[in-house]
């Protein structure tokens, strides 16, 4: 009977565990291909699409910008990502974490009106940022790529 409650404590401690690895490392760089893809993509289509860009244009950003999208992305709404289908437009990017850690996520830009949705498709979380200072932080870089 102990060993019941034992294993229901680690199974009820184990569940609220952060697995937003962006949150815990942070990011040291951000690559953003370019010029913005203008197509629709499924969540699915879009994680194979990265293999197509791999010898595709890319900006790295600056450690000021790179510093505002991390910003963002602690303060976001997230959310765990379900498949679905992402509209026009699309900024594709891979997140780095500090070198030490090796972590990189690829993810998805996109602006959604009056908001800004990040998909992190290696995590499989939705990070949507509503703060309109951090909206215009976000647009303002997207715009000058």
């Amino acid at each position: 009977m102990k060993f019941l409650y034992v294993f229901l404590l680690l199974l009820f401690s184990c569940a609220g565990v952060n697995k937003d690895l962006i949150k815990v490392y942070g990011l040291s760089k951000v690559k953003v291909y370019t010029p913005a893809v203008e197509k629709g993509f499924t969540t699915a289509s879009a994680s194979s699409y990265f293999n197509k860009l791999e010898k595709s244009a890319f900006t790295i950003l600056t450690k000021d910008e790179t510093t505002k999208i991390e910003s963002a992305l602690f303060k976001a709404k997230k959310e765990k990502h379900r498949q679905r289908k992402v509209g026009m437009r699309n900024f594709f990017c891979v997140l780095y974490a500090p070198i030490e850690t090796g972590i990189q996520f690829k993810a998805i830009i996109q602006s959604a009106g009056e908001s800004i949705l990040i998909i992190d498709l290696s995590q499989r979380i939705e990070y949507i940022i509503t703060l309109p200072e951090d909206v215009k932080a976000i647009k303002e870089i997207m715009s000058d790529l």
